[in-house]
């Protein structure tokens, strides 16, 4: 496995931004530097780990976010990003574009996007070389929620899918893709990405999300996706045991096994863990070794991973490493 990762540009994009969810205590911005120091690859101690360390941008990273998104988004958040100083923040009211109050844009969101993006091409083009079959994106911010024309949830782009849509551009053969998200929410943007792309299917377990992020009630879900057959869903309630947690995997994993997919991209949130903000499930920093055998000792398909979710930063720097041993140890 080769894990990439930018050390010091993931370090950009910090607004020093309080706010309040209703019924919770005011909460700094989570989405910031703290996530990149504590996703420390070099506290990993496995065997058959690669840990590259790019701090340069992908020279296609800027042509594929304009092809792959709405350009007129794109130009909208980059034009707020302007002038902003170091410490300045831009909270939109254009919920057009971006969905909600709490996904501040930066002076250097832009660039922080680029380096973001950079990762997973990477990972794509070392694909596509051979040198490697199973990745790890270690890449902030995160993407699932972020749409062709629209952002939110602290997601601006989608770097699972333009990861995506890059390889089927290089490697047209590919018929059937796989998109696991173990994220707490729900990938609401890459669904926005492959709803009608047959030759990509998107899996998912995650909480209700008419009770969390990104509030979507029957109504919007049914408007959404309806019965799209690129579209398999599991909702969980609040609090979830990782037992049922555990099972609901095995039954999600069942159904990627009948789509039969030639390789698979895992959205890869740890924000399902007991002591995250978010409050949802009830896994363990153990958990996430269990959640990689699973998936890697099931699975003899390419897989490549990408960082979303997860805000206890302690807690987070466990999981990620028990998810990694977990993956190696299904290669020893």
């Amino acid at each position: 496995m080769q894990i990439l990762c930018a050390e010091e540009l993931s370090r950009m994009h910090n607004p020093e931004f309080v706010y309040q969810l209703q019924g919770r205590e005011p909460q700094k911005y989570p989405e910031n530097i703290q996530r990149a120091l504590h996703t420390d690859v070099e506290a990993l101690s496995c065997n058959n780990l690669k840990i590259i360390n790019l701090n340069t941008i992908h020279l296609q990273a800027e042509k594929l976010i304009n092809f792959c998104c709405d350009k007129e988004y794109i130009d909208w958040l980059y034009k707020k990003a302007e002038g902003l100083g170091e410490k300045e923040f831009y909270c939109t009211e254009n919920k057009s574009f971006l969905k909600d109050q709490i996904t501040p844009i930066t002076g250097d969101l832009p660039r922080s996007i680029l380096v973001a993006i950079s990762l997973g091409l990477n990972a794509v083009d070392k694909f596509i070389r051979e040198e490697d079959f199973n990745f790890y994106i270690c890449c902030r911010p995160p993407g699932h929620h972020a749409g062709r024309n629209f952002g939110g949830g602290f997601c601006y782009v989608n770097n699972v899918a333009i990861s995506i849509e890059y390889l089927l551009m290089k490697k047209r053969e590919y018929q059937r893709i796989g998109i696991l998200d173990l994220d707490l929410h729900l990938g609401n943007g890459t669904i926005d990405f492959f709803k009608e792309n047959n030759k990509v299917r998107y899996f998912s377990l995650h909480m209700e999300p008419s009770i969390c992020y990104p509030f979507y009630n029957k109504i919007h879900q049914q408007q959404l996706y309806g019965n799209n057959v690129n579209i398999e869903l599991k909702a969980l309630d609040k609090g979830c045991s990782q037992d049922k947690y555990l099972k609901e995997l095995d039954k999600l994993i069942e159904k990627i096994d009948f789509f039969q997919p030639e390789l698979l991209f895992l959205s890869m949130g740890y924000d399902t863990h007991k002591d995250d903000p978010c409050r949802g499930f009830m896994l363990s920093s153990e958990s996430y070794k269990l959640i990689a055998k699973k998936i890697y000792s099931h699975f003899g398909i390419p897989i490549i991973s990408f960082h979303e979710g997860g805000y206890n930063y302690l807690q987070t720097q466990a999981s990620f490493e028990n998810f990694i041993q977990g993956a190696v140890e299904c290669w020893q």
